[in-house]
């Protein structure tokens, strides 16, 4: 859960954006899209709570293992843009 935490604690204080808001205040998470996630049981749960959390006004981020391994800087560049969003 994202709520409640600083940019710094979240990101690491080497990559958080210096402007970033002192607390995050919009409930939110990051989950981790492993290859177990693509059975089609785990498809229709994670979507469902996907679909509960961002009824509840949930911010979701959602990341493969090809995103995570790939590309970790744009995931958090990606996730101190939000953090900005929360302003």
């Amino acid at each position: 859960m994202l709520s409640g935490h600083s940019a710094a604690a979240l990101l690491g204080a080497d990559c958080a954006p210096a402007d970033a808001p002192a607390e995050v205040t919009v409930p939110g998470g990051i989950e981790y899209e492993g290859a177990d996630h693509g059975r089609p049981e785990r498809v229709l749960r994670d979507a469902g709570r996907y679909t509960w959390l961002v009824d509840q006004k949930w911010r979701m981020y959602r990341f493969t293992k090809y995103e995570v391994y790939g590309e970790p800087d744009e995931i958090l560049a990606r996730i101190g843009r939000a953090l900005m969003l929360d302003r």
